[in-house]
């Protein structure tokens, strides 16, 4: 094992949420590419997963190295490459139906606990000059950054100018998962894509990042 990962073992039940289990590393700096927090940990993980982490580390189901899984007859199986092998290539990645996951174990990455991230919202029309520079900037990043790009409608929030609030709205959302500094330096070509945004970029915790799209995911 390297010195920027380890290996933990978490409690999968299918209703459980991602924020109950990050609780378990807050005041740590290590982490498993996880998505938005308050999202059930089974269900992310065996559909595959996508974190902030995942240009650099991978999907979720990628980190899994183990899991203890309850067949529909009964029987209890520890899963990995070495033991169970067919069954834990399926639960990579294949979804639900294989049984009841009752615990994974998981990579976890060395990150934070400050990084560079936040949001960037420009206005909807310009959706062809955004998007296709923002693409082209992705491309040539390290893969510390992941900014993915959501399109969606302005919720009346107070971070908005109320005339953007019910109209559409790019998002560029995620950050830098290095140093801050460095990610400053990164994200700013992002910041200069149309004149009109809204910048909540800044160094911020890893753990206010992941919570961060909840604004625009209600449970």
């Amino acid at each position: 094992m390297s010195g920027s990962t380890l290996e933990r073992k978490l409690p999968g039940f299918r209703g459980e949420q991602l924020g109950v289990s990050l609780t378990v590393k807050r005041n740590c700096s290590v982490w498993q590419p996880l998505g938005v927090e308050y999202r059930p940990l089974a269900g992310f993980t065996l559909g595959g997963g996508i974190g902030w982490l995942s240009r650099k580390h991978g999907l979720a189901c990628d980190n899994l190295f183990e899991a203890q899984v309850v067949t529909s007859e009964g029987e209890v199986l520890f899963a990995n490459k070495d033991e169970n092998k067919d069954l834990f290539w399926a639960l990579c990645g294949g979804g639900h139906g294989l049984g009841v996951v009752t615990s994974f174990g998981f990579r976890l990455h060395r990150v934070g606990p400050t990084v560079y991230g936040g949001m960037l919202i420009y206005q909807g029309d310009s959706f062809h000059t955004v998007v296709p520079e923002a693409i082209k900037l992705m491309e040539k990043s390290p893969d510390e950054l992941f900014l993915p790009i959501v399109l969606s409608t302005a919720p009346p929030a107070p971070f908005l100018p109320r005339e953007m609030h019910g109209n559409k709205m790019i998002v560029i959302v995620g950050g830098y998962m290095g140093d801050p500094k460095q990610g400053e330096q990164v994200v700013l070509p992002f910041k200069h894509l149309d004149k009109f945004k809204v910048d909540m970029m800044a160094p911020i915790p890893y753990l206010s990042l992941q919570s961060l799209p909840n604004e625009f995911n209600p449970l």
